[in-house]
């Protein structure tokens, strides 16, 4: 069967589709080497299409035509390393919903790719990208056929590609938390937050996590996921344990989020000692813009960590419509009692100094530590 599936792939003219290094003819050869017994060989193979195909999540009509090929070998019970393929489904998926994070707030007409059909005229991405759902979805049997069956514990990038189909949550979800139960894997609880989002009745869940659960790990994992979840009405005793975590032996930029997204009143003191322990100047950096985003909440959103930070030496802010645009001066007399206080403690942290950035002009505050300070004394 895996042969007759690669027969199929040769048979296509794939010089009439397109990667950003020009047509796509080592797709065949890509596909091929997925199937290979040889983990390295798969491995390279998956990377090899990752990076000539999605590249920097630019939109092509090619992910159409590769999908479904990908999918059928997941079934195929000869292809060991399923991780390999699942590595380009997700990333299909995770390339989705980054093309619509960026574009969907915009007022300008979107950006259209350099595929044309046959009539001569662009391919509108968003076209793409909704086929590509209905594709994706439709291996969900597979998927979680997948989940049921595979080795404990399951690559954690098939609980990721679950996690990136909201439409199924009903029929995700619970399959998700029986694995979750199964393994107690705390990775299942970062994927079952980004699956039901905007859906509170899966939220009980999680609190039954965070009050029941003997892990601590699986009980913070649950706290940050209600930040996430539920912004600044999160469940009393997540903030408690939010609020009360020690410094982790590695920095966990969720929770630092997270602490970002509770009642400032407790969100605030804590981002702020996290900020004390801070010794290396980028990762203080990223503290102080979790600090501000808490600090400002409904005003101004800056972008986190990843692709599309327009931190980089130009002066923004990006209003609640995701666009950026020239950051306006702030008035000293529009910042509440807590604002003010959270920003006087960052006057007085070395740390939040270490480097010279235009952070503190995303949100129209002075860009030195003596202009910040004047302008509180106002």
């Amino acid at each position: 069967m895996i042969e007759e599936i690669l027969d199929e792939v040769r048979r296509i003219d794939w010089e009439e589709y397109w990667t950003v290094f020009g047509p796509a003819t080592r797709v065949p050869r890509q596909i091929e080497g997925l199937t290979s017994a040889d983990p390295q060989v798969a491995d390279d193979a998956s990377w090899d299409m990752f990076v000539t195909v999605i590249h920097q999540y630019d939109v092509m009509p090619c992910w159409l035509v590769i999908a479904p090929f990908l999918i059928r070998l997941l079934q195929e019970p000869a292809v060991v390393h399923k991780a390999a393929i699942l590595e380009i489904l997700a990333a299909f998926m995770a390339g989705r919903e980054w093309y619509l994070a960026h574009s969907a707030s915009s007022e300008e007409s979107l950006e259209e790719i350099d595929e044309t059909d046959e009539a001569g005229e662009a391919e509108d991405p968003r076209t793409i990208l909704a086929e590509l759902y209905t594709i994706v979805r439709a291996g969900l049997p597979t998927y979680l056929q997948l989940l049921a069956n595979m080795p404990r514990p399951v690559p954690p990038i098939l609980l990721e590609l679950l996690g990136l189909l909201p439409a199924d949550a009903d029929t995700v979800a619970p399959a998700l938390w029986q694995y979750y139960r199964q393994q107690r894997d705390p990775e299942v609880l970062r994927q079952l937050q980004e699956l039901v989002e905007g859906q509170p009745e899966y939220y009980p869940g999680f609190e039954d996590v965070l009050m029941h659960d003997p892990d601590p790990e699986a009980r913070l994992t649950a706290a940050i996921c209600l930040a996430y979840l539920q912004k600044d009405q999160t469940h009393t005793r997540a903030v408690d344990l939010l609020t009360t975590q020690a410094a982790p032996a590695t920095i966990n930029w969720r929770l630092l989020h997270a602490l970002s997204m509770i009642p400032i009143e407790r969100g605030v003191p804590r981002l702020l000692w996290h900020l004390s322990q801070m010794k290396d100047a980028d990762n203080a950096h990223s503290v102080v813009k979790e600090i501000l985003a808490a600090i400002f909440p409904d005003e101004i959103k800056p972008p986190f960590t990843g692709h599309g930070d327009p931190l980089n030496g130009e002066t923004y802010y990006v209003s609640p419509s995701g666009r950026p645009k020239p950051a306006p001066p702030r008035q000293r007399a529009t910042l509440s009692e807590w604002q003010e206080r959270a920003l006087r403690a960052l006057v007085e942290s070395d740390q939040a100094w270490t480097m010279r950035t235009d952070l503190w002009r995303l949100y129209g505050l002075p860009n030195t530590r003596e202009q910040l300070r004047a302008f509180l004394d106002q």
